[in-house]
């Protein structure tokens, strides 16, 4: 039997990177880019992202929080994640007994998925705000966006589909 942070999970884990990985790929070597505003027209609560991580990474922070405010939070959610997935299988590894341990891994678990759902409620928010105001740079930078960011960093346009 294996435990959560056995060979297994991290099969799984490097299995699922590797799938995003061609997945990404294939949608930016087809020219669609982002499946959600290609279908809609609509960016999708994390459009900007990888244009945020690209911008942190070159060390240019302000025009990161311009393509996307909540991209820190990203591995944040990663870690709460993993963190549920553990202890999930550490409570079904206690076989549902009533202990201490238990108790305390489930309160584990409930803080998770309630610091998850805040996450989500969060992402969901800035994505409704966004949508509101395409031009969304002015809620961070007072209508200017910095070096680097697009002046229009989320924009509507009609599903490329249907063109």
């Amino acid at each position: 039997m294996r435990g959560p942070g056995g060979a297994d999970a991290c099969r799984r884990a490097l299995s699922a990177c590797g799938a995003a990985v061609l997945a990404v790929g294939a949608l930016t070597v087809s020219g669609i880019g982002c499946v959600f505003r290609f279908a809609t027209g609509v960016p999708c609560p994390g459009c900007g992202m990888t244009r945020a991580y690209l911008a942190f990474l070159s060390g240019d922070v302000a025009c990161a929080l311009a393509f996307h405010p909540l991209f820190w939070m990203v591995p944040i959610a990663g870690l709460l994640a993993a963190a549920q997935g553990a202890l999930s299988s550490m409570l079904v590894a206690t076989g549902g007994a009533r202990c201490a341990r238990h108790a305390l891994l489930r309160a584990a678990w409930r803080a998770c998925v309630a610091l998850l759902a805040l996450i989500a409620c969060t992402f969901l928010a800035v994505w409704l705000v966004r949508l509101a105001d395409p031009c969304d740079a002015g809620l961070l930078f007072s209508g200017v966006p910095p070096s680097g960011a697009e002046a229009d960093v989320v924009f509507l346009s009609s599903p490329r589909w249907l063109g």
